[in-house]
């Protein structure tokens, strides 16, 4: 029974690992969130999902393409918390607008 709990461990901890670091493409519309000053770029796939946009792109991001529908190359790098607390994804490349 023990190892069995080890191994279940084992896949769990390679899950959230894959889950954070693997790279993914993501589309949705790109719009701002939130009360000045704590605004933040978000973008909003068609299932409703929310995602922070941070890393290197997120204010070439968020002055060009607001209101415009994206597909972005990353990685997730923060699961959803709860409201107030979207999950983050840092995207390393720009891969079609609309």
């Amino acid at each position: 029974m023990k190892k069995f709990h080890t191994i279940n461990i084992m896949l769990i901890s390679l899950a959230a690992i894959c889950l954070v670091s693997c790279t993914t493409i993501i589309e949705g519309t790109i719009s701002v969130k939130g009360n000045e000053p704590h605004t933040y770029c978000a973008l909003v796939t068609n299932d409703i999902k929310e995602y922070k946009i941070v890393g290197n792109y997120q204010k070439e991001i968020q002055a060009k393409y607001q209101g415009r529908r994206l597909a972005l190359k990353g990685k997730i790098t923060r699961n959803h918390v709860g409201p107030g607390f979207p999950a983050e994804f840092s995207v390393d490349e720009i891969i079609k607008s609309e």
